[in-house]
């Protein structure tokens, strides 16, 4: 069980190092450093692309249907009290109708 404290302490350890080591490099060489523009123009791009996709998906989702046979007493007496087989019912109709 200590191995695995040890593990996870090396761990930090080697994030905190590798996190001073980036922090220095900026530092010494500012042209590593990425432009602001850039940065805030890729991000907007994405911000877009995420957008769009929420877009497509509210779409293309088809509007919930109702019961099978018009009424909830229909369906109940085609397919009894449980809701699964319902649901299940109602699912299939769906895939294929």
């Amino acid at each position: 069980m200590e191995y695995v404290l040890y593990g996870v302490v090396a761990w930090i350890a080697i994030a905190w190092a590798i996190k001073g080591v980036a922090i220095l490099v900026f530092k010494r060489f500012p042209s590593l450093r990425p432009d602001p523009d850039k940065s805030r123009e890729r991000l907007a791009m994405q911000r877009e692309a995420k957008a769009l996709k929420k877009r497509a998906a509210a779409l293309s989702k088809k509007a919930k249907r109702g019961p099978i046979g018009g009424s909830h007493t229909a369906e109940i007496m085609m397919f009894g009290e449980d809701p699964v087989t319902r649901r299940a019912a109602r699912k299939v109709r769906d895939k294929f109708f």
